[in-house]
């Protein structure tokens, strides 16, 4: 079962032995199970980390204060812990990954050693990157803009107003407003049907264009 995990495992016995090196770790590190398996005093972590030091599966033990000392998100759930951190990989790139690390138990339930899997989290974390300059982009766009700018969804509630727009419709605190009100409380009844048919024709994804309304101030 370990050996065709799609995540990076392996394991170790209780003197700190490695047991099980699998082919997803094979790849991630370049080092082969032939090299790897029954090497202890943290040779393990030479691949991870390029020093000679306990990681994760070793400090399972540990207070999650020691455990953030080497590790960020740190997470238990039952006898599982979880946290992240940034491993070298061959060629000197470093990637951020996500470990798992459980206690591994005989058929007798006594603890024989512990073992560990390895995500690959870099593209998450630099999407997430990417998204918070993408929203401080958006941010700074919207709230300096001299247009009102308000996002609403197709059933018209109001999920974001900028400065310029709260003065259209003579409104002090965007607080007031945002997941409050409907945007059809703004709108004039000449104008109502209309806005109805912009909402629906951006539903079914046709492109922006130019409409015009009349509005209703506070």
């Amino acid at each position: 079962i370990i050996e065709f995990l799609p995540d990076a495992t392996f394991a170790i016995d209780q003197s700190g032995q490695v047991i099980s090196w699998n082919r997803a770790i094979e790849e991630l590190t370049g080092v082969s199970s032939g090299d790897m398996l029954g090497k202890g005093n943290y040779e393990y972590a030479i691949t991870l980390y390029g020093s000679r030091r306990p990681i994760l599966i070793d400090l399972i033990g540990e207070t999650d204060e020691e455990i953030s000392n080497y590790y960020t998100n740190v997470n238990r759930s039952g006898n599982s812990l979880t946290a992240e951190a940034d491993f070298l990989v061959p060629g000197g790139y470093k990637i951020s990954a996500s470990a798992k690390v459980s206690p591994l138990y005989n058929q007798e339930g006594e603890i024989i050693g512990a073992i560990e899997s390895i995500r690959d989290i870099t593209d998450i974390r630099k999407s997430e990157v990417d998204l918070r300059e993408s929203e401080i982009k958006f941010r700074n766009l919207t709230e300096y803009s001299r247009d009102g700018i308000l996002i609403v969804g197709f059933d018209g509630n109001i999920f974001f107003i900028n400065p310029t727009g709260l003065l259209m419709v003579d409104a002090d605190d965007c607080d007031t407003i945002v997941g409050k009100q409907n945007v059809m409380e703004y709108i004039h009844p000449e104008s109502q049907e209309i806005v109805i048919t912009d909402i629906s024709h951006v539903a079914q994804g046709i492109d922006g264009y130019i409409s015009q309304y009349k509005l209703i101030t506070a």
